[in-house]
């Protein structure tokens, strides 16, 4: 067998297979286990051991297991644990000692599956639920040549009931081969990690079932939902011909506040749900698998640069030269330089605001930016017409960011009635420069009801902050230090004046 030909077999593995030498370091892997730890490349882990990279928090009962396999014994599916990120999982794995044409012992291989939100379900069967039947499945000819051999329960995830990932990719394959028209989206749950460290896994997998339940219904027969992974969730839909059709659908998902933008009203939390989608079509963008999920996975990460809480329809016009090396260049890091160098000339500071605008709009999604001076503010790239306001941080505040509409028409009704006009729901402000207890401003408003102010976006303020009061001659020691500012707020409140 070449080796070409055994990287195609073992590929098509949904387990994680891995190989190691004698000294239980990795020698190869197949592309399901570099996907599940997030790896490009087997040359991240080659050579290293288990305990090299940290995967077990208690790592001598795996080290023994593999120990006796070189030895000649075979495990089979044996129930363990490995971490994965920050997120310790539970896996079942099993493992062979591999043999040289001498019948010596030259290494070992092994197979696992992530089976968490299996024991999850079985240690909890009330968080679990069913949203696709036996015969809801059997209009697809897919499934309905499958489900005579397979069970129902095999092909949905047992935690949310939607199609599982093998089942709906096999799906997508099958669509492509068969040459039906679809359109295919990725939605991802905005800050999902946040709201299971604040709130625990058990509120996590009530988000991940409530949301799947919301998209199934939302699609109703015109299409299917599955689960791609952790709080990846994938849409085919079958009633959008075109980018407009594509958008429309989009847009009255996000609109409709059933789906994602909403509460999520719990025992115990209220955890606030926002999702970014990346959507492509067959055949109209794509004509290949690899090709239609590599676009979607591009839009997809489009819409996390742009702020999350949206969604990214591919259009051709548009991001025909999408590239995600150039998408990953326009973080943070490069974000800052630019800026930097935008701001670096001798021009006036409005002026090198307005150099700045564009991309704060197209990285961001910034809608304005305001200069407030006391209870005054301009508008930057108009600077003329001055707009009464009413913000006011507490001293001890940086920076913070208004998230509810409500709240705005309370504390701060003159800015409320400023962006209102303007169609522009959130906001977020910084002191300018940001240490002082200055009452002047930078402020970066969006569209968006209920946007999440990221990390990245909050340090972007910061900096553009600094550089103003650089301009406008107030000392800031802030350049060297962006990135560890204690005093930054979330989006909890803004004092008004009166307070």
């Amino acid at each position: 067998m070449t080796d070409h030909l055994f990287e195609q077999i073992v590929n098509t593995s949904q387990d994680c297979v891995f190989w190691k030498d004698r000294e239980r370091r990795f020698v190869g892997a197949n592309r399901s286990f570099l996907d599940f730890y997030g790896f490009t490349s087997i040359d991240e882990i080659k050579g290293k051991t288990d305990e090299d990279i940290g995967w077990h928090s208690n790592p001598e009962p795996f080290k023994q297991d593999e120990l006796r396999v070189l030895a000649g014994e075979s495990t089979y599916k044996v129930l363990g644990r490995c971490m994965k990120g920050d997120q310790e999982r539970d896996i079942i794995a099993s493992k062979r000692p591999l043999y040289d044409e001498e019948g010596k012992i030259i290494g070992l291989v092994g197979s696992f599956s992530d089976v968490t939100d299996v024991l999850r379900y079985q240690n909890n069967a009330t968080a679990s639920q069913q949203l696709y039947t036996w015969d809801s499945l059997r209009v697809y000819p897919y499934f309905d040549q499958i489900l005579d051999h397979i069970p129902l329960t095999d092909i949905l995830d047992p935690l949310t009931g939607i199609v599982n990932r093998r089942y709906i990719l096999d799906l997508v394959h099958r669509l492509i081969a068969d040459k039906k028209p679809f359109c295919f989206a990725i939605l991802d749950i905005d800050n999902f990690k946040t709201i299971n460290d604040n709130y625990g896994h058990q509120v996590g997998d009530e988000v991940l079932m409530d949301v799947s339940e919301a998209l199934v219904r939302y699609v109703g027969k015109d299409g299917l939902i599955g689960r791609f992974g952790g709080d990846e969730l994938l849409m085919l839909y079958f009633g959008a011909s075109d980018v407009t059709g594509r958008k429309e659908v989009l847009k009255a998902m996000y609109d409709s506040r059933e789906v994602v933008r909403r509460t999520l009203i719990l025992e115990d939390c209220r955890p606030f749900l926002t999702a970014t989608t990346g959507c492509a079509s067959y055949p109209e963008d794509a004509t290949s698998f690899d090709e239609l999920f590599g676009l979607i996975d591009k839009t997809l990460y489009v819409g996390k640069n742009k702020g999350r809480n949206c969604y990214v329809v591919y259009e051709k016009e548009l991001h025909k030269d999408l590239d995600l090396k150039q998408i990953v260049k326009k973080n943070l890091p490069f974000n800052i330089l630019k800026i930097h160098s935008l701001f670096d000339t001798d021009d006036p500071m409005p002026k090198r605001v307005n150099s700045v605008l564009p991309l704060l709009e197209m990285q961001y999604r910034i809608a304005s930016v305001y200069i407030v001076t006391g209870d005054k503010m301009v508008m930057a790239g108009d600077w003329v017409n001055e707009m009464a306001t009413d913000i006011k941080l507490p001293p001890e505040i940086q920076a913070s960011g208004m998230a509810e509409l409500p709240y705005l028409m309370e504390n701060c009704p003159l800015f409320f009635e400023t962006i209102a006009t303007k169609n522009q729901h959130t906001a977020i402000v910084s002191r300018i420069p940001p240490e002082s207890g200055d009452d002047c401003y930078l402020v970066f408003t969006d569209r968006r009801e209920r946007r999440i102010w990221q990390e990245s976006e909050t340090v972007i303020l910061l900096l553009l902050a600094d550089l103003i009061a650089g301009c406008m001659g107030k000392g800031s020691a802030l350049d060297t230090e962006l990135t560890n500012a204690d005093n930054i707020e979330g989006c909890e409140y803004l004092k008004s004046n009166k307070s």
